[in-house]
């Protein structure tokens, strides 16, 4: 019994010591979730989401049409959300670092 205990109490701080020198530093920030998760990179297919932009119109515009305006009114906010979604991808592009 008198051997286990220094025994066990070597391993943790062998153990902790192996933690310490594992974890990278910039993962030990205190920046939050959101300061990791701002420097992922984000794929944006402009095409796809321009086309359903002009879907999205078209669809609100025809309830519109037919009478249909709480319907239309979403439609159109969906809309205006992916038309901020892609003028910020486009940002992104236009402000994002060469490969060098």
């Amino acid at each position: 019994m008198s051997r286990r205990i220094p025994a066990l109490a070597a391993s943790a701080a062998l153990a902790g010591g192996l933690l310490f020198t594992a974890v990278p530093a910039h993962a030990a920030t205190t920046g939050g979730a959101e300061a990791v998760t701002a420097r992922a990179a984000v794929t944006c297919n402009m095409t796809k989401l321009r086309k359903e932009i002009q879907d999205l119109t078209d669809l609100a515009n025809k309830n519109k049409r037919l009478g249909n305006h709480d319907i239309a009114k979403k439609k159109f906010a969906e809309a205006a959300a992916k038309k901020k979604k892609l003028e910020s991808c486009i940002k992104a592009d236009k402000d994002s670092k060469g490969p060098f």
